[in-house]
């Protein structure tokens, strides 16, 4: 009953902080928006990251029983020191984390390339229509 508890909270928790990465992204994206359309991405960005939020986790409880049993080619191990074996949920696990370490890097890439992190540095950018934005923040 404590591991079940200790499980919720941590999703509860991851749920919050990527709720606020999503908050923070799209309100900087919406910065590349001409003045009267800002306001308008940043409500249907955050309109559009609640309901795929709540659709890919109806997706996922869904097709959860196919992920539990291990991959055979993907087990193995080191007699009496270490075994490994791979699931479904270890694959995508070990996916998001990649992905979400290579958007880091390539964002934190992108900030040092850039000559200054003003939002009037972003003016030059202020040409993007309202869907090429918000096709940026999905």
């Amino acid at each position: 009953m404590l591991g079940i508890i200790f499980t919720l909270l941590m999703l509860v928790l991851l749920q919050a902080v990527l709720g606020f990465d999503n908050l923070l992204y799209i309100s900087l994206e919406s910065k590349k928006a001409p003045e009267a359309d800002q306001k308008r991405v940043r409500k249907v960005g955050i309109l559009i990251a609640i309901v795929l939020r709540i659709v890919l986790l109806f997706v996922l409880v869904s097709i959860i029983d196919f992920f539990k049993e291990p991959f055979s080619f993907l087990s193995g191990g080191i007699e009496d020191i270490v075994h490994f074996a791979f699931n479904g949920h270890s694959i995508i696990v070990l996916l998001g984390g990649g992905f979400i370490i290579y958007t880091a890097i390539k964002e934190i890439w992108h900030m040092i390339s850039t000559k200054g992190l003003d939002v009037d540095d972003m003016a030059t950018e202020k040409n993007l229509n309202l869907q090429m934005l918000l096709l940026q923040v999905l």
